[in-house]
Parts: structure tokens; C-alpha cells; sequence
């Protein structure tokens, strides 16, 4: 049997090796992140401060619907950005139709009681809501009416409509 030969400790300091290799890692990381998912870093924490905001409003069901649905598009916007930061592009795809249906679907909440009151009023009213308001564009009425509200003039409020649904045909191919 062979001696053992212990490793001397003051050669190698374990812990500071993996410390620095931490803080090395994390800064090589933040120069290969692109662009778009520091993006959607920004965009998922403004969303978090205006829901924040916003839930200190009205406190009515329209507003409430809203506020529920920012938060649920926040969500998908933290899902999108860890899928990306995971190499799981094709993935964005679906998630990123989602998202912009809820925004979609806040909006229509926000401007108009009846359609809010429907599309939390149950399964049968939601499937009903959707065939009659959602579905094949129809939810781009509300869209107009939010935008109109908004200030837009119609020109500018035609090509948003008309960039909406280009988004979302090209997240559904």
C-alpha cells in the first residue's frame, strides 16, 4: 500500500477559484445575451411597475380584468425571455401569440363593461364570447376603439391594426 500524499491546501484556494470563475461566467453571459432579451427583460419589468400601479386603481371588474391580464402578459413575457435565454426559439412562437392576444383581450376588457362582464362570466359564455368576438379578428374592433380613445388618428390606428395581425399570422405560421 502507497502512502496517500495530501494535496497542500495554500496551493490551490477552491473557493476562491469557483468565485471567480462565478463572476467570470456571469459577465461572459451578459455579453453573449442578445439584445432582444434584455428587451424583454425592460419591457417585462416596466409591465410589472404599471401592474403594480394600476392594481392600486378603480378597483372595479373592468379594471380588475386588466390588471389580471397585464399580469398574465408579464408572465408570458418571462416565460418568452427564459425560452430565448435557453436557445428554445421556435418555442417563442406560440407564447408570443398568446401574449399578444392577452394584451388584445386587456384592452378589450379595459374599454368596454359588457364584453369584460362576458369573458369572465364562465366557460359556456367564454366559448360563446370567443366564436362572436375574439375569433378571425374580430377582436381588432376593440383594438380600434382603444387606439381611437387613445388619441390615434386613423391612418396611424389602420397600420397598427394591419402590423397586429402581420404579428400574429407570422406566430401562427
Amino acid at each position: 500500500m502507497g502512502a496517500q500524499l495530501d494535496a497542500p491546501t495554500s496551493m490551490f484556494d477552491i473557493d476562491a477559484y469557483f468565485h471567480g470563475a462565478e463572476e467570470r461566467a456571469e459577465k461572459q453571459a451578459i455579453q453573449l445575451i442578445p439584445v432582444h432579451t434584455l428587451l424583454l427583460r425592460l419591457g417585462s419589468t416596466v409591465m410589472l411597475l404599471l401592474g403594480q400601479y394600476l392594481s392600486q386603481g378603480k378597483g372595479d371588474t373592468q379594471w380588475t380584468a386588466f390588471v389580471a391580464l397585464q399580469y398574465r402578459a408579464i408572465n408570458y413575457l418571462i416565460c418568452i425571455r427564459r425560452l430565448l435565454l435557453s436557445g428554445f426559439e421556435d418555442s417563442c412562437r406560440p407564447l408570443s401569440r398568446s401574449y399578444f392576444e392577452s394584451i388584445d383581450i386587456a384592452l378589450a376588457c379595459l374599454i368596454d363593461k359588457d364584453f369584460c362582464e362576458r369573458y369572465f362570466g364562465g366557460e359556456s359564455e367564454f366559448k360563446k364570447l370567443w366564436k362572436e368576438e375574439i375569433a378571425y379578428g374580430k377582436i381588432y374592433k376593440y383594438l380600434k376603439r382603444a387606439l381611437e380613445l387613445a388619441g390615434f388618428e386613423d391612418a396611424v390606428i389602420d397600420e397598427k391594426i394591419s402590423a397586429r395581425k402581420n404579428q400574429k399570422n407570422h406566430l401562427s405560421s
